[in-house]
């Protein structure tokens, strides 16, 4: 009868184990994913950034040479 607790308690803990490890693994996979999506979300923010910085100066450019008409 021992032999047979042991044989639980080992599987018992293997299997408390194995799920220990998984969530580990999908907590970490998530923070890995998170990070990536934060980064390419500050990219594209840059980009657009960027875009509406230039677009800005194009009309200002247009505006004062408009005004050396005037």
């Amino acid at each position: 009868m021992k032999n047979f607790l042991r044989s639980r308690n080992v599987r018992l803990l293997a299997l408390v184990c194995g799920l220990l490890a998984t969530l580990f693994a999908w907590y970490q996979g998530g923070r890995v994913v998170e990070r990536e999506e934060s980064a390419q979300f500050a990219a594209r923010a840059n980009v657009a950034t960027v875009v509406l910085e230039r677009r800005i100066q194009r009309y200002l450019d247009i505006l004062y040479g408009l005004q050396a008409f005037a």
